[in-house]
C-alpha cells in the first residue's frame, strides 16, 4: 500500500511523458541485458525482470494521457481501443511468436551459438 502511494506521488511529480521515457529507457536496458551472449541464463532472467519493470509505468501513463492527446470527447473510445489492443496482444502474441520461434528459431539458435563461440 505504501509503495502505491509513493508511486502515485512520484508519477504526479514527474508527469506522464517522463514516466513513459523512463519506462522505455529501463526496457532498453533490460533488452540489452538479455542480448548479452553468455552461457548463464541469469543475466537474461534479470533482464526480463527489468523489462517488465520498465513496462509498468508505460501503459497507465498512456491511458492517463488520452484525454490530453485526443480530447475529452474521444478519450473513452481511445482508452477502450488501447485496452482492447492490449488484451488482444496478450492473447494472440504468445501464439504468434511461438509459431515464429518454431519455424525460424533453430536457425537463429544455430547462428547465435556460432557467434557466441567466436566471441569467447
Amino acid at each position: 500500500m505504501k509503495r502505491k502511494l509513493i508511486s502515485g506521488f512520484v508519477s504526479n511529480r514527474l508527469g506522464d511523458r517522463m514516466l513513459i521515457r523512463i519506462g522505455i529507457f529501463v526496457e532498453v536496458v533490460g533488452i540489452l541485458l538479455v542480448m548479452i551472449p553468455v552461457a548463464s541464463f541469469i543475466p537474461a532472467a534479470i533482464g526480463f525482470v527489468i523489462i517488465g519493470t520498465g513496462m509498468g509505468p508505460v501503459y497507465p501513463a498512456i491511458q492517463h494521457m488520452a484525454p490530453t492527446n485526443f480530447g475529452e470527447r474521444y478519450s473513452a473510445a481511445v482508452i477502450g481501443l488501447q485496452m482492447a489492443s492490449a488484451y488482444m496482444g496478450s492473447t494472440f502474441m504468445p501464439m504468434i511468436f511461438g509459431n515464429i520461434q518454431e519455424k525460424i528459431g533453430f536457425l537463429l539458435q544455430k547462428h547465435l551459438r556460432y557467434s557466441h563461440h567466436s566471441i569467447q
